[in-house]
């Protein structure tokens, strides 16, 4: 069946396959560049963004104790302006983190959120707002000792917290850039067998190509060169249906017309050469019947010669 499809059919086909081929991988193409922009978007929207607000919070609350530190040994005319700045600086490590808890975050990065504001809070609850207080009353012995004791310890609870929102963060990272890696090679892989595939189907379609009309267009003009030296007596087969099939269906029907052509001018000819064979045996007969006559003719006037001579002799001696 495949060896009667039109050369319309065959080119159809091979350029339909080519062309869906070529959609399949433009669309994985076009699918792991969203992917891979997807994940671009998250690791900078959900990790890159989340941590710098984190590093901000981590730094804001490393000043506001270097701060409360140095507020120990100012004098009563700065320690009031140094405060309100500790509680402005506060007031913008607040508005940080609430742009934090705001965004994207993953059930497992949420919980370890809610702990870090936990220990946040007993950290401003018992150790942040009871330095303050005491500094606005000059009291810094009760600010030393708060910032020695619970101060510290909730710090730590506190560093222990963003310390670990910081390991998902990465490890989150890690597992993205992963996946990534790992699609690119799921892509990558499925593009080169594509290609492979490409490459193998043009070259069976190239050889299906040439085994099914380049070698018969040869043999069939070898069939006309044949023909036009004047070999008839070839035996043309015709193999297939399609387009090729007809060129030699015609070659075919133009030799076998060309053969009764030359029989026929043949049987003509040995008819012509019978018949002038015929005219010249007659025109040879005929030839020697006048010839014979002529004879008798000369042989007749020489008798009434003979006849006409004695007459004469007689009629003298008469």
């Amino acid at each position: 069946m495949m060896k009667n499809l039109t050369i319309k059919s065959r080119l159809a086909l091979v350029i339909g396959f080519l062309s869906l081929l070529l959609i399949g991988i433009g669309s994985i193409g076009l699918a792991s560049l969203n992917t891979a922009n997807g994940s671009l978007r998250s690791l900078y929207e959900d990790r890159v963004l989340p941590m710098g607000r984190l590093n901000l919070v981590a730094k804001f609350m490393d000043a506001t104790r270097i701060a409360m530190a140095e507020s120990m040994y100012s004098s009563m005319s700065t320690i009031a302006a140094e405060i309100d700045q500790i509680d402005k600086r506060v007031q913008e490590e607040n508005a940080i983190l609430d742009s934090y808890l705001a965004s994207n975050l993953s059930p497992e990065e949420k919980q370890l959120a809610n702990r870090f504001i936990d220990a946040r809070k007993k950290y401003a609850a018992e150790g942040l707002k009871p330095v303050l207080s005491a500094l606005r009353v000059l009291d810094t012995d009760k600010a030393a000792d708060i910032m020695k004791g619970p101060m510290r310890q909730h710090y730590a609870q506190v560093q222990a917290a963003i310390d670990a929102l910081y390991k998902h963060q990465a490890k989150t990272a890690k597992g993205e850039f992963e996946s990534g890696q790992a699609l690119y090679v799921v892509v990558r892989n499925v593009s080169v067998i594509a290609m492979a595939v490409g490459i193998g189907f043009a070259v069976f379609m190239g050889i299906w190509l040439v085994r099914g009309f380049v070698r018969p267009l040869a043999d069939a003009i070898q069939v006309a060169r044949r023909i036009s030296a004047g070999d008839l007596s070839q035996k043309i087969e015709v193999r297939t249906r399609n387009e090729v099939g007809n060129l030699f269906q015609s070659l075919k029907d133009m030799n076998e017309s060309l053969s009764r052509t030359v029989g026929q001018v043949r049987t003509g000819s040995e008819t012509m050469d019978v018949a002038a064979r015929e005219i010249a045996a007659g025109n040879a007969d005929l030839s020697s019947r006048t010839e014979s006559q002529a004879g008798s003719l000369e042989e007749t006037a020489s008798s009434m010669e003979e006849l006409t001579s004695t007459v004469k002799q007689n009629a003298d001696n008469a």
